[in-house]
């Protein structure tokens, strides 16, 4: 081929790239404007609408904000909007957007972008329009980062998702669905897609319209700076109130206990806050957090892994040990654990000292009474409860793990109205686990030495992680993201009845009104703090 031909094709090939780019230049990148640039009055607004028709289709096919897709939700005419958490024009970004008709404009109907529009989920009017045309949409925004659960929507799917008690197996793991899974991630700007299997999880919450979800990744993901995971959980907080005692709680236990032990594992996890969608659809706030197993504990291959499964109540007999714990470890045996629970119910001091973790067994038994975590241990039964058996010097010692805390800080529910949630004459209430072996060795036998024990890791904590500072510090940062995210708003407008419960300054329930809805954490944060001076004087009368 001669020189001449090749400067021809390379020309020919530079032009079409040239036109081609833009072309998509047109399409995707239409009138890059401001957001207060389009802004406009009422007046404004429907004046436009004047003398037009309605488009019976989409007139707006994809809507960017400083560059970034809003996210399309399904069946209906609104864009979400996450804002990126460093992103200088956040507040009023550049649009830009691709259109189905010709010449289509836009304006938006709005105050701007506050703060105060957000919380109180006040949606922005987005008109588009051309000289025949119009179409209206909305644009919700949010401080969260948003999550889509995409499958295929068949009877099959439909009986997997919406499963009952009597279908449920140990793990749900034959109800699992395929799935495309879109993270939208806020903080770093960035977006993930990954093929997923999920299933609904929980047994009492299978109930709930609103549902608990596992997921499990192909491959290891790090979300959120929270580590590197194929399981993690979908946390719907459907029957808390404030949607807050679940994740509080665990980020408690993470930052103050999951460590100390001498295993040196880290038997905890804790949550971030997002926007759950499944197939499009708007399904709330939820939390996401890493799933409790044997690989996201770093749990050693000749160590036990037992979780708690039931209510019965443990005895010496092994057959109730195997009906009331499931198994979580590669080791299938259930004879270490009927040898722990041997151990710590013996008469000798020295036996049940060698048996257990001493710094963890201390941490939860203060851990659990200050959170009054019903079902991580009341009286002499268990529920949301893991046992880690690890080895150490020739000998298992039992490492206890809460998890699942959602009936913690007064949310102890009455047998007698499984409504009634309530606070009521429950800040004083102490919930004592007397099947741990340190009430044992305090109340049973009067151990000094574990008495001033767990006074010391109390007083230790009570400066540190127990500290009113360091509580309320926890506690704004989540009430930014439940309430000041506006996801506090939407959540109730879907799942009404999980937060129609209202409680006044003194804990009790005022009424049932489902059109009420807090504005922020105020009441929980009072009834926190004072649930702490009882736990000082709980400790000191030890």
């Amino acid at each position: 081929m001669s020189n001449k031909r090749v400067i021809k094709s390379s020309l020919t090939f530079i032009i079409i790239t040239i036109y081609t780019l833009l072309f998509i230049y047109n399409i995707y990148m239409l009138n890059i404007i401001r957001f207060n640039e389009v802004v406009v009055d009422e007046n404004t607004y429907y004046s436009i609408l004047e003398n037009k028709n309605e488009y019976e289709g989409d007139m707006l096919d994809k809507v960017f904000f400083n560059g970034n897709e809003l996210f399309d939700v399904a069946n209906t005419n609104e864009f979400f909007y996450s804002m990126v958490v460093n992103d200088n024009h956040k507040y009023n970004p550049y649009i830009t957007y691709k259109s189905n008709t010709n010449d289509t404009k836009i304006v938006l109907l709005s105050n701007y972008i506050t703060d105060e529009l957000i919380a109180n989920n006040d949606h922005i009017r987005l008109l588009a329009y051309n000289d025949y045309f119009y179409k209206e949409y909305e644009i919700v925004v949010t401080t969260l980062p948003i999550m889509n659960i995409s499958y295929e929507d068949n009877e099959e799917n439909r009986k997997k998702y919406n499963i009952t008690l009597e279908d449920i197996d140990e793990d749900n793991n034959e109800y699992n669905i395929s799935s495309k899974v879109y993270l939208y991630d806020n903080q770093l700007n960035n977006a993930n897609n990954s093929d997923v299997l999920f299933h609904v999880r929980g047994k009492s919450s299978l109930t709930f319209p609103k549902k608990n979800i596992k997921l499990n990744y192909s491959n290891n993901i790090n979300i959120f700076g929270m580590g590197n995971s194929k399981d993690w959980i979908l946390y719907s907080a459907y029957e808390d109130i404030e949607k807050i005692r679940n994740v509080f709680s665990s980020k408690l236990w993470y930052d103050c206990c999951s460590i100390h032990n001498e295993a040196n594992v880290r038997v905890g996890n804790y949550y971030k806050y997002i926007e759950l969608f499944i197939n499009g659809e708007y399904r709330g706030l939820y939390a996401i957090g890493q799933s409790m197993n044997r690989k996201n504990l770093n749990i050693k291959d000749d160590d036990y892994l037992y979780k708690k499964s039931s209510w019965l109540i443990e005895s010496e007999d092994i057959n109730s040990l195997s009906n009331a714990y499931e198994i979580k470890t590669k080791n299938t045996s259930i004879d270490p654990l009927y040898d722990y629970f041997n151990s710590i119910n013996s008469s000798n001091r020295e036996y049940i000292i060698s048996s257990i973790d001493i710094g963890n067994q201390i941490d939860f038994f203060i851990f659990n009474n200050f959170s009054q975590n019903v079902d991580g241990g009341l009286y002499y039964d268990s529920h949301n409860l893991y046992i880690l058996l690890s080895k150490s010097n020739q000998k298992y010692k039992g490492i206890y793990i809460p998890w699942d805390l959602e009936y913690t800080f007064g949310d102890l529910w009455n047998v007698d109205d499984y409504y009634d949630y309530a606070f009521d004459d429950k800040l004083k209430t102490n919930i004592i686990f007397k099947s741990s072996p340190i009430y044992k060795l305090i109340t049973d036998m009067d151990d000094k030495d574990i008495i001033a024990k767990v006074k010391e890791r109390y007083y230790e904590l009570r400066r540190t992680s127990f500290s009113e500072k360091n509580i309320l510090d926890i506690l704004s940062l989540y009430e930014k993201n439940i309430f000041y995210s506006g996801a506090y708003r939407r959540d109730a407008a879907v799942f009404l009845n999980g937060s129609c419960r209202y409680y006044d300054n003194t804990y009790r329930i005022k009424d049932y009104n489902c059109n009420y809805l807090y504005d922020d954490l105020t009441i929980f944060k009072k009834y926190v703090l004072e649930r702490l001076k009882y736990m000082d004087d709980y400790i000191n009368d030890i």
